[in-house]
């Protein structure tokens, strides 16, 4: 992750930060690191949504509400919470916010329904919010599978 990324990208500019997206305290703290930061008359350009958690869970009949629910935390409500924290400074900045899914959020697979499920709600939330940010910037569709 990390490591990888800077090494990849050597820039000053590049910041990477420690974050629990299903913490609300966490996404706080990280908000509180970037609004200070950009007291420096910097702009926030760009969020990159790609935490996310796998797990082959089996037939539905072996799965649990609470294997939804622990998937949906990260895959769809760290989506949600991270990009409702931040997007005002993108729409500031008219930066972009990349979301990593998977071909499972458009296409169901056996054995992993709340992935599955997860990842559709993720990618249902960022096309909703790609109509409200049309005024903002430009809205560049992500790649499909084909």
């Amino acid at each position: 992750g990390e490591i990888s990324l800077k090494l990849e990208c050597p820039s000053p500019k590049l910041r990477t930060l420690p974050l629990d997206v299903t913490s609300d305290e966490s996404v706080a703290a990280a908000k509180g690191y970037i609004d200070e930061y950009l007291k420096q008359g910097l702009q926030l350009w760009g969020i990159v949504n790609n935490a996310g958690i796998f797990s082959c869970y089996g037939p539905d009949d072996w799965t649990k509400v609470s294997d939804y629910v622990n998937a949906a935390q990260v895959n769809t409500f760290g989506v949600i919470r991270v990009t409702h924290t931040f997007k005002r400074y993108i729409k500031r900045s008219e930066g972009r916010i990349v979301t990593v899914t998977s071909v499972n959020g458009r296409l169901s697979t056996a054995c992993g329904g709340p992935y599955v499920v997860s990842k559709y709600g993720a990618e249902a939330y960022m096309d909703a919010i790609r109509f409200a940010f049309q005024s903002f910037s430009k809205i560049l569709r992500g790649n499909s599978f084909s």
